[in-house]
């Protein structure tokens, strides 16, 4: 093929690339900018932080070129020699999409006096209910129903997320 024949094609690509960056851009924007500003914090850097009243809360912009970011919010927690037994919550919301996200629930466990966690995870719907239900998530999901209730709601007062009904 002649130069002259890969010129169209090359600039169709070139062009598809700078919509798609375009695209890709305006989303980030427009997605996580109120999510920021419910943190009282600008859109800047591809991490977002605060902290408020024991719990960590972070916006996760997607990476370049990806549409997928996350929201978490955690218990802030000091790991201590002789701590007493001890289990803390974190909610990671995944954004998907356009208007989509996915959402779980990790739960660390310390015994008391030892300072290495155990981490459990398990995917749960927008009503907080499990996902993969098995004997095990269902026993956490149950010991710890209050604090994840709590930071259900800690999610929704901040970014309105789960969309309650």
């Amino acid at each position: 093929m002649s130069i002259g024949k890969w010129k169209i094609p090359l600039f169709l690509l070139i062009l598809f690339f700078f919509v798609y960056c375009a695209v890709w851009s305006d989303n980030v924007t427009s997605r996580y900018e109120p999510f920021c500003k419910a943190l009282g914090k600008e859109v800047g850097a591809s991490r977002t932080f605060a902290e408020k009243d024991g719990y960590s809360y972070s916006v996760h912009k997607p990476s370049f070129l990806s549409f997928t970011g996350n929201l978490s919010i955690s218990e802030n927690f000091v790991v201590k020699e002789n701590q007493p037994a001890e289990t803390y919550v974190n909610l990671c919301i995944w954004l998907r999409g356009i208007s989509s996200y996915e959402m779980e629930v990790m739960l660390i466990e310390f015994e008391a006096g030892s300072t290495n966690g155990v981490a459990s995870q398990f995917m749960v719907d927008r009503h907080g209910n499990l996902l993969d239900d098995t004997s095990e998530n269902r026993r956490l999901y149950e010991e710890n129903r209050e604090k994840i209730e709590n930071i259900y709601r800690l999610s929704y007062e901040t970014w309105g997320i789960p969309e309650l009904e």
